[in-house]
């Protein structure tokens, strides 16, 4: 059953995936499907503001991913690249979705390029915005995976970890968004559960950059790479370093930070999709 929320545009609605319970908003009324996955701590009302500059050409299939808004995932079990495409596979049954684009921002971004191999020969259109799973932004998941195990420890003892980022922070080894961002996951157990199993999770989408640039110029499908010159968690230059493997990119490489999905970003999107 699907229920309204406060944008008249967009319609809230679930789907069953095995024992999961998956939300997802559509967003705007165009003819096309755009698939969209937001980042961490981030639900599918983030994109609520893009409609102004997509909602005429799409319908945006926003999905609160495991973990986070009204999603009901079992904690216990984490969620895979599998998973990933179950859930988009039911998705596109029950909305009757043939060919689609992808959307991702910051993690979501890792998660579009993990899929992209599985669906590249239904899509349309990538776009990534402010999207991680280039290159240097892998680091921690080049970490062993039992060492990562390991920091389940962080989950229950928590002040080890707060008093390290703060010396990463006084030292300006990390940037002060992204403190104030790790402090607050760390405020909590639940959070920092939630912080972890999304870790774990992550491990498994795989992003080999060569292979999927070579997929996507072999079936000609458009990519859209909006990254911030002021971002201080995603570099730009791994935009500058994917679109060089690319035969049709629309980079675009804007005076904004991390936070790029908002109204203002609407001016952007709408040049790059006559582009």
């Amino acid at each position: 059953m699907h229920n309204t929320v406060h944008n008249p545009s967009t319609i809230s609605a679930r789907l069953t995936y095995d024992r999961h319970t998956i939300h997802y908003l559509k967003i705007g009324t165009g003819n096309q499907a755009l698939i969209a996955l937001h980042g961490y701590g981030d639900k599918a009302k983030l994109f609520e503001p893009l409609v102004d500059s997509l909602g005429e050409r799409y319908t945006i299939y926003a999905l609160d991913l495991p973990y986070h808004g009204a999603t009901r995932w079992n904690t216990e079990q984490l969620y895979t690249l599998a998973d990933m495409v179950g859930i988009i596979e039911h998705l596109r049954q029950k909305e009757d979705i043939e060919r689609f684009s992808l959307m991702g921002y910051s993690m979501g971004g890792k998660i579009t390029l993990a899929l992209i191999p599985v669906f590249v020969k239904q899509l349309n259109d990538v776009f990534l915005i402010a999207g991680s799973g280039i290159r240097q932004s892998n680091w921690f998941y080049k970490l062993p995976i039992g060492l990562v195990h390991k920091m389940k420890h962080f989950v229950q003892h928590p002040k080890m970890y707060q008093r390290f980022l703060g010396v990463l922070h006084r030292y300006k080894l990390i940037a002060r968004p992204i403190y104030n961002m790790y402090k607050a996951i760390l405020d909590t157990e639940t959070r920092r559960l939630k912080m972890y199993n999304t870790w774990l999770s992550l491990f498994d989408f795989k992003t080999p950059i060569a292979k999927i640039q070579k997929l996507l110029n072999k079936h000609k499908v458009k990519v859209n790479l909006l990254y911030g010159t002021r971002d201080q968690a995603i570099n730009h230059t791994e935009a500058l370093y994917f679109a060089k493997g690319l035969k049709r990119v629309n980079l675009q490489l804007l005076d904004a930070d991390h936070w790029l999905v908002n109204e203002h970003l609407n001016e952007a999107l709408s040049r790059a999709i006559v582009h």
